[in-house]
């Protein structure tokens, strides 16, 4: 859910009006800024918009313990705020399906570059769930 309080905001953009990786501490501090820069001019190009998604994301996921429950809140993000901006303002973007499609490859490529390794890594630490 990308609506956090005002005061988060304002830490999160800055006087400057930049956005500030290095301070998203919650996963919807990070939707509010991944939600921002799909709203936003910022992107050119797809390849653009994918670089500024995984710079976001990999700040957070990186700042944190890198449990379960990080990788959690990292699909949750991406996944509420690519919903939440079909739900709200597709109809009315000029790019749309762009914006979907990016976020669905940086989806994958997180799952599968962290995710899937941490799951395999767990698997083999506790054995797998298909052999009880």
């Amino acid at each position: 859910m990308p609506y956090i309080k005002k005061e988060d905001r304002q830490r999160l953009t800055g006087a400057n009006g930049k956005w500030n990786c290095s301070a998203i501490k919650t996963a919807g501090e990070l939707n509010y800024l991944l939600t921002k820069l799909a709203l936003s001019d910022f992107w050119e190009t797809q390849d653009n918009l994918k670089g500024a998604i995984l710079l976001r994301t990999e700040a957070f996921f990186e700042a944190s313990d890198k449990k379960y429950q990080n990788h959690n809140d990292v699909i949750g993000a991406l996944m509420g705020c690519m919903l939440e901006f079909s739900r709200r303002f597709a109809a009315a973007h000029r790019r749309p399906s762009e914006f979907i499609l990016v976020m669905t490859e940086v989806l994958e490529e997180f799952y599968v570059k962290k995710t899937a390794v941490y799951e395999d890594q767990k698997i083999i630490e506790n054995g797998d769930v298909t052999n009880e």
